[in-house]
């Protein structure tokens, strides 16, 4: 689907104020506030706009992602697969891939142990139907605007996220707001203050302090890229020269089809994420072979199918 020019406006402004209201992107857009509201819903409906996510960068514990290949997974299994994973309190994003691995998630995890247990239960529960897995533990997330909003693919911001903070909110009803946030990044202090029992007005004071604190880094709309006609790729790197990532990380910052990198400990020390035209994927691993190459021990290039759940913080 090819978004007109006026979904595209709103768009790029939510992809640089999450929290603007309709008044504030009806002035922007020259269009009232209603018709805003109205094109926003249809949006959603429509689920070009998956969600809205906050990024938190906090201590509630430790961020992992698995990478699974299949053995003889059959379809009934699979699906029961999906749905046990989907249900699984410490899991915040999970995706059915194409590549040499199968799926792909994300898990949030207060320390090693609760994470090995974790993943102890998966592998005995379905561990027989894969043929091979890695565990890798994620160290710092970097996230640009959505570069394919604009024209030339601009890079105009991008947040950058320690998951070794060890900040901790400093009571349970700064760590409810967080929640619902992470929920809805547009949520109105109203809503927020009917979760938590507060006002409007202390709602509002206590996201200020939230992000004074550094527990918020920023907010993201979340859109279905296969919706405007592109594809969603992983890319996993493992590096021969670790002096070469600082250089990698830097390029890909910048880069017109990056949207983010992620840096890890496990077998693969980062990857890029890559939201482009799906003819484009070639020439842009061409590029990257290209450039860093001689540094590169081993990759893999990973399709993101179908996203089964997103919920940054459970």
């Amino acid at each position: 689907m090819e978004l007109n020019l006026k979904d595209l406006k709103i768009l790029r402004i939510l992809d640089q104020n999450v929290r603007a209201s309709y008044k504030q992107i009806g002035k922007k857009t020259r269009l009232n506030k209603e018709v805003v509201q109205y094109r926003i819903k249809k949006l959603e409906e429509e689920q070009i706009i998956k969600g809205y996510w906050t990024l938190i960068n906090f201590g509630f514990g430790f961020v992992y992602k698995i990478l699974i290949k299949n053995k003889n997974l059959a379809k009934e299994k699979k699906q029961e697969f999906i749905e046990y994973v989907k249900n699984q309190k410490m899991v915040s994003w999970f995706a059915s891939t194409e590549g040499n691995f199968d799926f792909i998630m994300t898990i949030y995890a207060k320390n090693d142990h609760e994470l090995v247990t974790f993943s102890n239960d998966i592998f005995q529960k379905y561990g027989k139907y894969f043929q091979e897995k890695h565990l890798l533990k994620s160290i710092s997330v970097n996230i640009t605007n959505d570069k394919y909003l604009y024209p030339n693919n601009k890079f105009i911001y991008n947040y950058k996220i320690s998951l070794l903070s060890g900040k901790i909110p400093k009571n349970k009803i700064d760590e409810e707001i967080l929640t619902s946030l992470s929920l809805n990044a547009r949520s109105s202090f109203t809503e927020i203050g009917k979760k938590v029992n507060l006002t409007p007005e202390a709602v509002a004071y206590r996201i200020k302090k939230i992000k004074e604190e550094g527990f918020i880094t920023g907010f993201k709309t979340r859109l279905n890229f296969e919706k405007i006609g592109l594809s969603y790729y992983h890319l996993f790197i493992s590096l021969q020269n670790q002096e070469s990532k600082k250089t990698i990380l830097s390029y890909y910052k910048l880069y017109s089809h990056c949207n983010s990198t992620m840096e890890h400990l496990g077998y693969y020390d980062l990857h890029l994420e890559f939201i482009l035209p799906n003819e484009k994927i070639q020439e842009t691993i061409d590029d990257f072979m290209l450039k860093f190459g001689d540094s590169v021990t081993s990759y893999e290039l990973i399709r993101i199918r179908e996203e089964h759940l997103i919920n940054i913080l459970r």
